[in-house]
């Protein structure tokens, strides 16, 4: 037998079943992609029922939230206005006092409601995750043990912390990020087409353009950065096998064949984080090039 194949004999011994142990540590494993976003989703929905009106309520504050947020800035237009009329005559002190006072309204009135919304998706997803945490812990007292011997202890815990800690994440701040998003998006664009169609036509192209080219870089460097992950887990995980089994590398001489395939694994590394760092590196200069045009068009 070849060194190189006793050292794979010595890597296979050092090997264990399913738990944790030599391999690598199980939070390096890459996220995979939803099977069903829309029915995981829809069932997270479901178990969080009793909660429904709370949520409504806070998407209901946020979508009023973005709406003051939009009108304020017609507020102080009407400010400039009056004041640059009045360095030609006189000066309506009163109409800027009345459009002040209602802008300081508005903004109070907003500030509220952004707290409300706040107050209610923190309350709801703190009582979701102490109530996912106490039927996991249910669960997992009814397991049988052979459960825990196929099925590595890194998962099991990653499920009960991790996973519930995204989840309550998500719904916290995903949901009513998206409802703010999207009122924000479309009634920015209305508020630009009432004050003037051709800027928001000029800003909407520029917007347009820089998705466009973000989309190509995104699309070239995603596979990058999933081999740079995947490189690391391998690397860790030949790391953890070489130093818990030192004394078997050291029995069968496969300090070089380890030292071969270190070098290997970390020059992969190397290529594959470079290219990934510069293609994402690419994107704030390219978004910044496109502003300026988008400006230059502008004056």
């Amino acid at each position: 037998m070849s060194k190189p194949q006793e050292y794979q004999f010595g890597q296979a011994k050092m090997r264990r079943g399913p738990g944790p142990g030599p391999g690598g540590p199980p939070h390096l494993r890459i996220a995979e992609k939803p099977k069903d976003f829309k029915g995981g989703w829809l069932r997270v929905l479901k178990y969080a029922r009793k909660y429904v009106p709370i949520m409504i309520l806070a998407a209901i504050c946020a979508v009023a939230g973005c709406l003051i947020t939009l009108i304020g800035p017609q507020y102080i237009k009407t400010i400039t206005n009056t004041i640059a009329a009045g360095l030609y005559g006189p000066m309506d002190i009163d109409r800027i006092l009345r459009i002040s006072i209602g802008l300081a309204i508005a903004y109070a009135v907003g500030a509220l409601l952004s707290y409300t919304q706040g107050y209610s998706m923190a309350l709801v997803t703190q009582k979701l995750q102490k109530q996912l945490r106490t039927v996991l812990a249910e669960k997992i007292n009814r397991l049988p043990l052979r459960y825990f011997d196929t099925n590595q202890i890194g998962d099991i815990l990653s499920r009960i912390t991790n996973d519930v800690d995204t989840l309550g994440m998500s719904l916290n701040q995903s949901l009513t990020q998206f409802i703010t998003s999207l009122v924000m998006l479309v009634g920015s664009l209305v508020m630009m087409i009432i004050t003037n169609g051709i800027l928001a036509l000029t800003a909407v192209l520029a917007s347009v353009i820089g998705f466009v080219f973000v989309r190509l870089i995104l699309s070239r460097s995603q596979k990058y950065f999933k081999l740079n992950q995947d490189l690391l887990g391998d690397i860790n995980g030949h790391i953890e096998e070489v130093y818990a089994g030192h004394n078997i590398v050291k029995a069968f001489n496969g300090e070089k064949e380890a030292r071969r395939k270190f070098e290997e694994i970390n020059n992969q590394l190397f290529n594959a984080g470079w290219r990934s760092q510069f293609l994402s590196g690419l994107m704030m200069p390219l978004m910044a090039m496109i502003g300026n045009l988008g400006y230059v068009v502008v004056c």
